[in-house]
């Protein structure tokens, strides 16, 4: 095993909701938008909205 960190970026999907919302109430307790804006963010065409993973 690796000292270093493998940190990978793809787009969402529909089963990273979940731990997307509960990372973003950990990292900001006061504030929560991803649950208003989930729908808008996964069908914009234009944008992406993407989740990083490390090692896997």
């Amino acid at each position: 095993m690796s000292d270093r960190l493998e940190i990978h970026l793809r787009r969402v999907k529909h089963e990273d909701r979940k731990k997307v919302i509960e990372v973003e109430s950990k990292s900001t307790p006061n504030l929560s938008y991803v649950p208003d804006v989930w729908e808008m963010f996964t069908s914009d065409a234009m944008g992406e909205f993407s989740v990083a993973e490390i090692d896997g």
